[in-house]
């Protein structure tokens, strides 16, 4: 007979069905995201030094893209220079200026920025001297710049680049000190000013060069190496009668208000941001003994 079936396992019975876990509650979003940008934007423009060196390191950037904006013009067109001698001297004044940087390379280790900012600033009451020197009275025929003394227009814009570019580095050292934590930014924001500062400054500086327009292809008025000087000298008698006049005084301001304001009342920097109290007072002796504030 043939064996009992065996019988089917009980089946067995389905596990509990387990309560669905609670939805974990998201991360709480900060209260206002903004804030902490428009709290590093009042740092930035409420310091002295970042405004007051960003304005003068662009209106210094803007003589120099003046310059090389339309030295070629004159040279080719009014010393009627060839080709070849005209790109040669166009390149004089960057020269001069690497040469500037390579020089503050070298006494930057020991030299603070405040007094590379200094002495660049005493020497950049020459370029404009010399500029108007060159270029003369208004209306001049025979003034030291005219054709072919080539060298009186060279000598003057090759100073503007080399006392520029030996300023420049400096002054970006200081711009940027306080704001160690956010640096990218506020170097970012800096170069973005100076751009726009210096390009407006060249376009000016350019439309003055043609006679405030009146220039046409093929038809050109005369004095075109004059403007060009008198363009630059008043930029870099703006940039000296900013730093001497606006940026110097308002930093003697923000020395005596810091030196009377109790220690406790100080208004607390965020983590990161400058140097202590300590630091930064004796930063702030050697900015005003450098200044002569």
């Amino acid at each position: 007979s043939p064996p009992p079936s065996a019988s089917p396992p009980p089946s067995a019975s389905p596990p509990p069905s387990a309560s669905p876990p609670p939805s974990a509650s998201p991360p709480p979003r900060p209260a206002c995201p903004s804030c902490l940008t428009w709290s590093k934007l009042r740092r930035m423009y409420s310091n002295v030094d970042f405004v007051g060196l960003t304005v003068a390191a662009a209106i210094n950037m803007g003589a120099v893209r003046a310059m090389l904006s339309s030295i070629s013009f004159v040279y080719t067109h009014y010393y009627e220079l060839s080709t070849t001698v005209g790109g040669v001297l166009i390149s004089v004044p960057p020269l001069t200026g690497l040469l500037a940087s390579l020089l503050v390379a070298r006494i930057a280790a020991k030299t603070s920025p405040a007094r590379l900012v200094a002495a660049g600033m005493v020497a950049g009451v020459v370029p404009p001297a010399f500029l108007l020197l060159s270029a003369g009275l208004p209306g001049c025929v025979d003034c030291l710049y005219a054709r072919p003394r080539w060298y009186m227009t060279t000598i003057p814009c090759a100073l503007i680049s080399g006392v520029g570019f030996f300023a420049l580095p400096a002054m970006q050292v200081l711009v940027l000190q306080d704001f160690r934590d956010m640096s990218g930014l506020a170097g970012g924001l800096s170069k973005l000013f100076m751009t726009f500062v210096s390009t407006g400054a060249s376009q000016l500086s350019s439309f003055y060069f043609s006679d405030w327009g009146a220039d046409r292809k093929g038809h050109y008025t005369h004095y075109h190496t004059q403007r060009l000087l008198y363009a630059l000298a008043a930029i870099l008698i703006a940039l000296q009668l900013w730093f001497w006049l606006v940026y110097v005084p308002v930093k003697r301001c923000e020395r005596a208000r810091r030196s009377a304001q109790p220690r406790d009342e100080l208004v607390e920097e965020p983590p990161g941001a400058a140097t202590s109290d300590r630091g930064q007072s004796s930063e702030d002796d050697s900015l005003d003994a450098e200044f002569g504030v």
